[in-house]
């Protein structure tokens, strides 16, 4: 027992020694590259929640849930100076990148496979750094939510849920995306381990899954009850859907 203490504090603190140094690790290629966003979508997002567009923090943010949108109007209302829209992105980033980091290095991979799978993984944060967005945001989060309630320990489990949500109120659609693609991996660890193991995590996920529908239904049922920002919605819905298409300049320019 005393020796299950002593290990647990000894990774605990190799964690915490990982997070720093990913904090690090995301401060340098953030200042030195620079950091920008991808999309205007995330600028005119940032605009609203900050009250930099209308002069009052906004919660109506159209592609990211308003319940995220909350939070942020709280914190621009709080202290106006510091940029959170971005900052809790970094944060997402700093939090998925080592609990992804971490799994990899636990795993009873050969030292080979993991050093090859950290490169990898490390290399296609840069990029989402490089050009940073909400969505890869969310399919990051989500990937690291997945792997923590995949873990044996309710509390991280517990973390993993709410890593999850996060994921899915900033972009629905890539959460769901991103349990969709790695469903094969994790039905095949929840099958292979014992039963107990599996109804709890499968628990959890569902539990994961409904409360992200219900929020889905509250932003949903927000903008419909007011005519102007359900139209707006509405508006950005079929603007998206011109923008994605690959024939777009052949249909605008017909």
């Amino acid at each position: 027992m005393i020796l299950t203490e002593i290990w647990e504090k000894i990774t605990r603190q190799k964690f915490l020694l990982l997070f720093i140094l990913n904090t690090l690790f995301f401060g340098i290629v953030a200042y030195t590259l620079p950091i920008r966003f991808e999309e205007n979508d995330d600028v005119v997002m940032l605009l609203f929640a900050s009250g930099d567009y209308s002069g009052t923090p906004d919660f109506h943010l159209v592609f990211i849930n308003y319940i995220y949108g909350l939070l942020l109007t709280f914190l621009y209302s709080s202290s106006s100076k510091i940029e959170w829209y971005t900052l809790l992105f970094a944060v997402i980033h700093i939090i998925s990148l080592s609990v992804i980091a971490w799994d990899i290095i636990c795993s009873k991979k050969k030292i080979l496979y993991k050093l090859l799978f950290l490169v990898l993984f490390y290399a296609i944060e840069v990029r989402l750094i490089l050009l940073f967005q909400f969505t890869t945001t969310a399919a990051l989060g989500a990937l690291a939510g997945i792997v923590l309630i995949c873990t044996e320990k309710t509390f991280q489990r517990i973390l993993g849920v709410l890593l999850f949500l996060v994921a899915g109120l900033i972009r629905f659609d890539a959460a769901l995306l991103v349990l969709l693609v790695i469903s094969p991996v994790f039905l095949k660890y929840v099958i292979v381990n014992k039963k107990l193991t599996f109804s709890n995590t499968i628990l959890f996920m569902v539990s994961a899954i409904i409360l992200l529908l219900f929020f889905k239904y509250m932003d949903y049922q927000t903008y419909q009850s007011d005519k102007n920002w359900k139209y707006y919605q509405e508006y950005n819905h079929f603007r998206g859907q011109i923008n994605d298409n690959p024939n777009a300049g052949e249909i605008m320019n017909n």
